[in-house]
């Protein structure tokens, strides 16, 4: 009798990498950043089931020895995370000390009994290959649908014309530099919420010629709307949002192709883009220079690591080269006023003080612990981030320092945080370097949407009228599947 072709192994190894890829497709816009994990765990499995079957003799019991490995280790980081979520409290269960062992058992009762058995395992084998090209086929169709279905990018409201002939290059061009402080709160969360007066950073901002908008609030309480909304000078329009999410496609177009960028281009600017592993700003292929912190992985390679077995052992590796990366881009930054010509545009992201929290106060490598028990695991995250943000401080005055020191003319510099934290998300951080008049042309409830207008008329004689400073938020609306934004100004404003 013919013996049965064994495919399951290899098919249960790429579905989990295939299904990761297509439902964060939007958010991936390169399928390089897939080649690596298929091709690493092609390979293991394929050395590791011709291994059993030298040792077993038996092609059909390596096969299924295997097929149960990758199961368990690929299923591991998923069912960690459902169990966690349930509260460890009621949950034990969701502990990497009970769950690893337990996995380890059911792959050593498993392999037993497939050594042991003398049945035939032909119909299983059977049964492995149809289930194992089902669940392959169901991912590598939806990626088709999805490549070959409509991809609307969002139009802007922007015309060229425009951008030319409303505005004058000045004389004088500052340098301009952008910087994104991931989710660093406002002073009055750090004092309420925290418990932590942030006026040494705040006054040295103002002893350096900082205006510091002390009742801004972020436009939209997450980066994917934030961004977007501040880099185009506007409010964002419903048709970003899907299934209440804003879309991932239109997202990387709005925050990569943005307004800002393109007029500072026309005004003969060299733009920049400093980025680290958030790939709508890890690199922007419409800026003429782009650095990043260090990608000795990418986004989607981290995501696909926590979802293995492998994940209780990567944390300190992956809280190291997360450490690593944010202090290079500092490095970077400090050295781009002399590395770079001016006129320059300067688009920073750091992900800090934002999660992961990787950096103590003195700039120590901190690894988050395992097994914390819910009410740990959060007074642990609220004392790291507000250690990551004392450091964050430390390196933005050195970075100020270097900027002002070795720029030939004064620049402008805007640090912003995209949003706040937590229940505070649209409570941001917001203060501007503005020379000769420009403080005089700021407001303590100045909003992201408003900053480079208000920018740009000042400084290169533009006609943008300022928006009304308001707060949105997504809500689902009187339509079936449909979603719009609301205004929240009122209920998330400064008293």
């Amino acid at each position: 009798m013919k013996k049965p072709l064994i495919l399951h192994p290899f098919l249960f190894a790429i579905f989990p990498i295939l299904f990761l890829f297509v439902h964060n497709r939007g958010w991936i816009t390169d399928y390089s950043e897939i080649i690596l994990p298929l091709a690493a765990v092609l390979g293991a499995t394929v050395l590791l089931f011709f291994l059993l079957t030298i040792i077993l003799k038996d092609s059909k019991k390596a096969g299924i020895i295997v097929s149960l490995f990758v199961i368990l280790f690929f299923f591991y980081g998923h069912l960690y995370e459902m169990a966690y979520a349930r509260s460890i409290e009621l949950f034990p269960f969701g502990r990497h000390r009970y769950l690893l062992p337990t996995f380890g058992l059911l792959f050593v009762l498993g392999t037993y009994f497939s050594i042991r058995t003398r049945k035939s395992l032909r119909a299983l084998t059977n049964i492995l290959n149809v289930t194992a090209f089902s669940l392959v086929l169901i991912p590598l169709i939806n990626l088709g649908l999805y490549e070959t279905g409509s991809k609307t990018v969002l139009e802007k409201t922007r015309q060229d014309n425009e951008i030319n002939t409303i505005s004058k290059i000045p004389a004088e061009r500052p340098d301009i530099y952008y910087i994104i402080l991931d989710t660093y709160a406002g002073s009055k969360t750090l004092k309420d919420i925290f418990g932590y007066d942030n006026s040494e950073f705040t006054n040295f901002l103002t002893q350096k010629g900082f205006y510091i908008a002390d009742k801004s609030l972020s436009n939209y309480g997450g980066t994917t709307l934030s961004l977007p909304s501040s880099l185009n000078m506007e409010y964002l329009d419903d048709a970003l949002v899907k299934d209440g999410k804003p879309k991932p496609e239109n997202v990387i177009s709005l925050i990569r192709n943005n307004r800002v960028l393109q007029f500072l281009k026309s005004k003969g600017y060299t733009t920049v883009n400093l980025g680290h592993w958030w790939e709508p700003t890890s690199y922007n292929e419409y800026a003429d220079i782009n650095f990043q912190g260090g990608r000795y992985a990418s986004e989607f390679s981290r995501l696909f690591l926590r979802t293995t077995a492998l994940a209780p052992f990567i944390q300190s590796f992956l809280a190291s080269k997360t450490r690593d990366g944010i202090l290079n881009m500092f490095d970077i930054l400090a050295e781009i006023p002399q590395k770079v010509e001016s006129p320059k545009f300067v688009f920073v992201h750091f992900l800090a003080p934002h999660s992961p929290f990787v950096i103590g106060a003195n700039g120590e490598e901190v690894v988050k612990p395992v097994d914390l028990n819910k009410k740990e695991l959060g007074e642990w995250k609220k004392n790291a981030y507000l250690n990551q943000l004392i450091f964050i401080n430390k390196k933005i005055k050195e970075v100020i320092n270097a900027i002002l020191e070795q720029s030939k003319a004064p620049p402008i510099i805007l640090i912003q945080s995209d949003h706040g934290p937590g229940e505070a998300a649209f409570r941001n951080f917001s203060s501007y370097y503005l020379p000769g008049d420009g403080k005089e042309i700021l407001y303590d409830s100045i909003t992201p949407v408003n900053s480079f207008r208000l920018i740009f008329n000042h400084y290169f004689n533009a006609s943008y009228e300022l928006l009304p400073d308001r707060a949105y938020e997504i809500v689902e609306s009187d339509m079936k599947d449909s979603y719009k934004f609301i205004d929240v100004t009122d209920q998330v404003k400064y008293d």
